[in-house]
């Protein structure tokens, strides 16, 4: 039972040995539901014989309905005290947020080059990447990381 928990909650290793074994199987399927649900992750921070604190994450739901800070502390807070009932528990909730830059991709790169009538060869001069790199993402050959959608969306919006 314990590795079963272990995967669903990041460094529960740290707490396992104060929750009651016999319902640790009910903690892995609620925190199971609340991750297939709605993209909600736990993973505990510190841990002692009185305190708790977990770090609850919310990932992208497809319709949206994302909980606030205060939502995700409030779960966080219910769902362990439920399951560490001997201590006082601390949350440290990062909501999802949605990040504008994702939505560059070659085409639309391709796009706002066109729209605005940049050319590449003016991004290489000021950015000292050769056009030949920028071309690669721009036409979808080579897949644009984090960092260079970031480049293109504040250049180009």
């Amino acid at each position: 039972m314990k590795s079963r928990v272990f995967i669903k909650v990041g460094k529960i290793d740290l707490a396992i040995q104060w929750a009651e074994q016999s319902v640790l199987a009910d903690f892995a399927e609620e925190v199971d539901q609340l991750k297939d649900l709605e993209k909600i992750q736990f993973r505990i921070l510190e841990a002692d014989p009185f305190e708790l604190t977990v770090r609850v994450t919310q990932g992208k739901l497809p319709d949206g309905g994302q909980k606030s800070g205060k939502e995700l502390s409030d779960l966080a807070k219910t769902l362990f005290k439920k399951y560490f009932p001997f201590h006082s528990i601390y949350a440290r909730p990062i909501p999802y947020r949605e990040i504008p830059a994702e939505e560059m991709t070659g085409q639309v790169v391709s796009w706002k080059l066109s729209e605005q009538r940049i050319s590449l060869d003016k991004i290489a001069k000021e950015t000292g990447i050769s056009k030949k790199q920028l071309h690669a993402w721009a036409s979808g050959a080579e897949p644009m990381d984090a960092v260079v959608r970031a480049m293109f969306y504040y250049l180009l919006r």
